[in-house]
């Protein structure tokens, strides 16, 4: 199963931060050193939130862009349904390894 790593999980929560702010994180010139700087830092600001979550119930993710300036609410809730159809394709793809050994979830320890 593919996209199911940490980092997709981050990729997903700045996917999220983008759409909170219009899209201004995702236009953001990359050319620019700061804005690189900037982005930098906000990748590691989303894994940090990612990390938080799993034991508080909400948290902010800070952008702080030379044309963007935001806080950037996330839930838990909203992390878990990013997250719920990759997870789901998972337990598919165990479903059908499962199946193709002709094994059952009861049979696996």
């Amino acid at each position: 199963v593919e996209r199911l790593g940490g980092i997709d999980i981050d990729a997903l929560v700045m996917a999220h931060v983008d759409d909170a702010t219009g899209g201004l994180v995702g236009e953001a010139d990359i050319a620019d050193p700061d804005v690189r700087s900037g982005l930098a830092r906000l990748a590691d600001d989303c894994r940090i939130a990612k990390e938080a979550l799993s034991a508080d119930s909400e948290t902010d993710v800070n952008v702080s862009l030379p044309t963007v300036r935001s806080t950037v609410r996330l839930t838990r809730a909203e992390l878990e349904a990013m997250v719920r159809p990759r997870l789901e394709d998972a337990l598919a793809a165990l479903d059908r390894t499962d199946a193709s050994a002709g094994a059952s979830w009861d049979d696996i320890a």
